[in-house]
């Protein structure tokens, strides 16, 4: 069967493996830090002229981005809110950061229509229903005045009660999709757990990653998920004109399972009901112990005798070294490793290898230009 048309998929080089690895508090829309832009040191080096009160405000939007070497643009740049993962402006689960990437050039007031909803630093308070903020940034810059409007949706508290919904066969499926048989198709893996499903299997209106969670629940059991709110975590959603998609990471006691997750995916123009499910989630065997036996630097050390090197041409310091922990599926026997980046000796490739946390034997070792499909 044809999934390529359904499913999204995604190139990830070692330094996005990396990015999409780190905390779950890391933002949405998180902005580099380091250096300035050549437009930021030109308006720093430069005399601020004073702003007069009289000044009209001048609006901004995200197109005004467009217009380079303006400066509606450089307002339209910095001027931006992180959300947590999963979340996006039309879907607001948890707090917000409103930030100011310019904060030595714009003085910037931050301002909610709605202060019982989200408060003018970000906090976020759910309501029984969807509620929609207004949040303003009004900017002071080279003399003038300029705001820029954001419009927030934060969720309703999701009052589903998970453990009541009903666990479906295949056979409940096939009868949910009669009427849909020529979109609907149900894909097993190896491991004769479902891994891809083309059609409907919840009830559940999907505008949300709390929702799209929920909405596994109906298949749980099919996707061999013990529990899916504690070891599916939100990563990332996309949206275009025909689907949204919401993207999670599985977790077993708090560490990552490599390249292991959930894909739930919905049509814009239909009723809001999630129909695509794309799995790669490995059932963790028994009551693994997580705790590792040798240190990061003893596995670094370990792989440096087998030829492997340091080479900070394509990853900085900091990120060589973060001292990262996952389960790797070998064969369907869970191994806790340590993932390095290095070089290798006479070769031009870099790539990530994964040593066990236990033992210190290199279990596996890829090209850093790989593709990750669930």
């Amino acid at each position: 069967m044809k999934i390529s048309s359904y499913r999204r998929k995604r190139k990830i080089t070692c330094l996005l493996v990396l990015a999409l690895t780190s905390q779950l508090a890391v933002s949405c829309s998180a902005k580099g830090s380091g250096g300035m832009t050549q437009a930021a040191e030109q308006a720093k080096a430069a005399e601020t002229e004073p702003m007069s009160e009289e000044s009209p405000v001048i609006e901004v939007t995200e197109s005004d981005r467009e217009k380079e070497g303006t400066d509606e643009s450089r307002v339209a740049e910095e001027m931006e809110i992180e959300f947590a993962r999963g979340d996006q402006d039309k879907s607001v689960t948890r707090d917000v950061r409103f930030v100011n990437h310019a904060p030595d050039e714009m003085d910037t007031i931050w301002a909610s229509s709605d202060e019982s909803v989200i408060t003018s630093e970000g906090k976020v308070t759910r309501q029984k229903e969807d509620k929609t903020v207004t949040i303003t940034a009004d900017v002071g810059y080279n003399g003038k005045k300029y705001r820029k409007t954001f419009t927030l949706t934060v969720k309703r508290i999701i009052d589903i009660d998970v453990n009541s919904l009903e666990d479906y066969s295949l056979e409940q499926l096939d009868e949910m999709n009669s009427g849909n048989k020529e979109r609907y198709e149900v894909e097993m893996n190896d491991s004769g757990y479902v891994a891809h499903i083309i059609g409907f299997y919840s009830d559940i209106k999907v505008d949300s990653w709390e929702t799209a969670l929920a909405s596994l629940y109906n298949i749980r059991s099919l996707l061999g998920i013990r529990d899916v709110f504690e070891e599916l975590q939100p990563d990332s959603v996309t949206e275009d004109s025909s689907s949204r998609d919401y993207f999670f990471r599985q977790y077993y006691k708090g560490v990552e399972v490599w390249r292991s997750g959930v894909t739930v995916s919905h049509d814009m123009d239909g009723d809001g009901r999630a129909d695509f499910v794309s799995s790669g989630y490995f059932p963790v065997p028994g009551d693994m112990d997580v705790r590792p036996e040798i240190t990061f630097g003893e596995a670094s050390e370990k792989i440096e005798q087998d030829g492997y090197v340091r080479d900070m041409t394509y990853v900085d310091e900091e990120e060589l070294e973060e001292e990262k922990l996952y389960i790797y599926d070998d064969h369907g026997t869970g191994r806790l490793v340590w993932s390095l980046i290095r070089d290798k000796k006479n070769d031009t490739e870099q790539y990530m290898v994964l040593v066990d946390a236990k033992t210190g034997r290199v279990v596996d070792t890829l090209q850093c230009s790989i593709t990750d499909e669930w």
